[in-house]
């Protein structure tokens, strides 16, 4: 009797192995619909580089922004904070209102370019923002003080 009971048991147990197999085929397993794409768009405004204590635009810095202009154009639903700053050489408030006449050349120009004012914010930072720590805030033309004299850009609506 159990040896029949045990036989009976490899059988359905066989059968079940069979049987799973071939349901395992004959299911199609279906792929997850595919997900919508978002198109991600990035959005990168250069930033713009000053001589030593001088808030006028260079050719270099003209030339950038014309770029800017044309990526801002091509954006209309983007908005952007323009962000003045200085080196980490003279006083604390001399440097915040150069800051802010370089932030205000900036918006100036875009403006002048096309880009409405609605579009545009501006603040100055001052030094209180340096790219780049200065050892020797006395040097005026070291690489770090070059670094720090510019207006960056954020975006701050999309």
């Amino acid at each position: 009797m159990k040896a029949k009971f045990v036989t009976i048991l490899l059988l359905v147990v066989a059968v079940g192995v069979f049987l799973g197999g071939c349901c395992k085929r004959a299911v199609k397993e279906e792929a997850p619909p595919p997900s919508p794409k978002v198109e991600e768009k990035v959005v990168a405004l250069e930033s713009v580089y000053f001589n030593f204590d001088k808030a006028t635009l260079t050719q270099e810095a003209k030339t950038i922004l014309e770029r800017n202009i044309q990526v801002l154009k091509e954006n209309p639903n983007v908005k952007v904070s323009i962000q003045g700053n200085t080196s980490a050489i003279a006083s604390e408030q001399y440097n915040q209102m150069l800051s802010e006449r370089r932030a205000t050349a900036v918006e100036g120009f875009l403006i002048k370019g096309g880009i409405a004012a609605d579009r545009l914010s501006k603040v100055g930072y001052g030094k209180t923002k340096l790219q780049m720590p200065e050892p020797n805030p006395n040097k005026t033309e070291s690489a770090a003080a070059k670094t720090n004299r510019r207006v960056d850009f954020k975006i701050i609506v999309q």
